[in-house]
């Protein structure tokens, strides 16, 4: 509850404002997701529907994981947390064509060419429930990895002409 989370040191403030930038309600128990991230095609994001009119949203997260570098996609996730309970939508995107990674992996790992050959189908989807009411703990985890030397799309030196160009 509201409570609860306030009692926990929370601000329902910050999170209301998170629901209201990336959630608006179309109707009183179904919540569209506007905060679409670049990559996102047209329709792959489902309407989040609610148990009834009384649960509602109280926080929304969106975050990417770029994957490793052999890797044509990346993954799109986005956490809405209700009064109710948790849901989890992840969505696999190609990544965008770049030059550094051709030069790494030549023609083998050309993204344009695999979301040519395999299209949409090859893109995994997955949605996730978790009830507040049976749940002990949940926990999640996100890790920052540091700048390397050789993955060209987190090199620990920026190289304005190299990014400009490719």
């Amino acid at each position: 509850s509201e409570q609860k989370i306030s009692e926990a040191g929370v601000s329902m403030d910050v999170c209301n404002k998170y629901v209201e930038r990336a959630m608006e309600a179309r109707l009183a128990d179904v919540w569209k997701v506007k905060n679409l991230q670049p990559d996102d095609l047209a329709g792959q994001i489902p309407d989040v529907f609610l148990a009834h009119p009384q649960e509602k949203p109280l926080f929304f997260w969106s975050f990417k994981e770029y994957g490793w570098l052999s890797q044509a996609t990346s993954t799109n996730t986005d956490i809405v947390v209700t009064t109710n309970r948790v849901f989890r939508y992840s969505r696999a995107n190609f990544k965008p064509y770049d030059c550094r990674t051709a030069v790494c992996f030549g023609a083998c790992y050309c993204t344009a060419c695999k979301a040519l050959i395999n299209g949409p189908k090859y893109l995994q989807r997955s949605a996730s429930f978790l009830m507040l009411p049976l749940m002990l703990s949940f926990n999640t985890e996100v890790s920052v990895a540091p700048p390397v030397w050789y993955d060209p799309m987190r090199l620990p030196v920026k190289v304005p002409c190299w990014e400009t160009c490719c």
